[in-house]
């Protein structure tokens, strides 16, 4: 995922790929790709509501997630 690279989290050599785009262009993409995981990876009769509350909560996780690395890169507990 393009934030957890920024913030170093994947390594140096995706962190230099994507440290020229903001933060808004690189969430874009993100939930993009979770909301294509979600839609593929359910079965065809599941509603688009029960689709949309599994995306909402896996957002929110992997913001979550995010957010608790990038506070231990900044503290340097991190690498």
């Amino acid at each position: 995922m393009p934030r957890l690279a920024k913030v170093g989290a994947l390594g140096d050599g995706l962190q230099k790929a994507v440290q020229d785009i903001d933060n808004a262009t690189l969430s874009t993409i993100e939930h993009s790709f979770l909301y294509y995981a979600v839609e593929t990876m359910m079965p065809n009769n599941s509603s688009d509501l029960r689709k949309l509350g599994i995306f909402m909560g896996v957002s929110v996780a992997y913001n979550l997630l995010l957010s608790r690395v990038q506070s231990s890169e900044s503290s340097g507990m991190g690498r």
